[in-house]
């Protein structure tokens, strides 16, 4: 059996299918910037989690059941002129928490 047979099927067997689809583009981009093998392999990695947990998301959304989807991009803030927006915006990215400064600190 040649590499890319294996490789498939063995992505295949361990469901991985991010990697199935990536490795190939991946690689050769590896190869075109000279990355070393442990950072191939961490993009390749990092590209399996990140479609799981947009998956994951998805179905969360979807078993929710929400009658309207809505998100902070399709929030009228008209209906709360007092509330200050770009304020608002950043701390719903949450980055405040990451740093773990109090809400305060960003006034």
């Amino acid at each position: 059996m040649t590499t890319e047979i294996l490789l498939d099927h063995i992505t295949k067997q361990l469901r991985m299918p991010t990697i199935a689809k990536q490795y190939r583009s991946l690689a050769r981009e590896a190869e075109e910037r000279n990355l070393r093998y442990e950072e191939y392999l961490l993009a390749l990695l990092e590209a399996e989690v990140q479609a799981r947990e947009e998956n994951q998301r998805q179905r969360r959304l979807k078993q929710a059941a929400f009658p309207i989807h809505k998100t902070l991009d399709t929030y009228d803030f008209t209906f709360m002129p007092s509330l200050n927006r770009n304020r608002f915006l950043t701390l719903a990215k949450g980055e405040f928490a990451e740093r773990k400064d109090g809400v305060a600190k960003l006034e």
